[in-house]
């Protein structure tokens, strides 16, 4: 049967039932061993749902023999002390994005891992959804030519943000790091200089702790222009409520991909269809088989910890430039 990888899951709301849910369609290389949550009524749910143990606590969990490596499911503002207590643990880590909501938290857990000789994979699912991948391998292959843009619309109902509803974060780098990832890998090249505007008000009101919508213009280093607009103000009954959709102009041709549906079309028309049912399902199968290879079979880890960092990087170069409104150069871009 070859080896197997026993799991924990530090957090036990909606991504940790995701997690289980593939790490359950990848058993018995993958085995869901125990779950913990500051909630315990939680931890109690997920462990009935997928025939796990509850642990009492983060500790807990990592003192036990049978867990090789851990989801950490938090929500991103307490990323830092599970990630941190589970490298001193020498468990490896599958770490939901963004990896951490600040440079500094950031740095400090790739220090961590690094000093544990632990692995570490960052959540950034996009990476992981086929479509996603056959815009990749379109770029490879020439099908557009050279890239010259990219723009990118994530949009997003208050609901959206429940998960965070209780923390000051900044769309952009809770939602938007997921497009900034995106934009970096197709484009093969670091942002240099952001310039960012942001809209406040509604999601305050309504008792969240972040903008309603967020603009960013990004130049990169190899002369690729990037346009985000990342919101969380549509209502709900509009059929564009959690639409988010990127179009990739080349010399050559062009590139649409709707992130909401399974379709990718190329240049003349050309399409591409993956998958069935529940697409998001299908992304965390891919993710937990990518990270299981990554553990086991020692195969390239396919979002990295300076993956994350950079798109980091880019997100909090936007707050500061929506805060001043004026451009800013990305730190450590080259």
């Amino acid at each position: 049967m070859g080896r197997s990888l026993g799991v924990g899951i530090i957090g036990a709301g909606n991504m940790g039932h995701r997690h289980a849910r593939a790490y359950a369609f990848h058993a018995p290389r993958t085995r869901l061993v125990a779950t913990c949550d500051v909630r315990s009524d939680a931890a109690a749910r997920l462990a009935e749902s997928f025939g796990c143990d509850t642990a009492a606590n983060v500790e807990a969990l990592l003192a036990r023999p049978d867990v090789d490596a851990v989801s950490i499911c938090t929500p991103e503002p307490v990323h830092l002390e599970p990630l941190l207590k589970a490298a001193a643990s020498r468990r490896h880590i599958l770490i939901e994005k963004p990896m951490a909501v600040s440079m500094a938290e950031a740095r400090r857990m790739k220090q961590a891992v690094e000093a544990a000789g632990v692995k570490l994979m960052v959540g950034h699912l996009f990476r992981f959804d086929r479509r996603c991948v056959a815009v990749r391998s379109a770029l490879d292959a020439g099908r557009i030519g050279r890239l010259r843009s990219i723009d990118c619309r994530f949009h997003g109902t208050p609901a959206q943000q429940d998960r965070i509803r209780d923390f000051e974060l900044s769309l952009i780098v809770f939602r938007g790091c997921h497009a900034i990832d995106l934009m970096r890998w197709y484009s093969e090249s670091e942002v240099v200089r952001v310039y960012a505007e942001d809209l406040q008000g509604a999601m305050r009101a309504r008792g969240y702790h972040s903008e309603d919508a967020v603009f960013c213009l990004m130049r990169f280093a190899n002369g690729t222009v990037g346009s985000l607009e990342v919101n969380a103000h549509v209502p709900p009954t509009h059929p564009s409520a959690g639409r988010s959709e990127m179009v990739l102009i080349g010399e050559e041709g062009m590139l649409e991909i709707d992130l909401g549906r399974p379709w990718l079309t190329i240049a003349g028309g050309e399409a591409f269809e993956h998958g069935s049912g529940d697409q998001k399902d299908l992304w965390f199968r891919e993710q937990i088989d990518a990270f299981a290879r990554y553990v086991l079979d020692d195969a390239p880890c396919l979002a990295t910890a300076d993956d994350a960092i950079a798109a980091l990087r880019v997100a909090v170069a936007a707050v500061e430039s929506a805060r001043t409104h004026a451009p800013v150069a990305v730190e450590g871009a080259s």
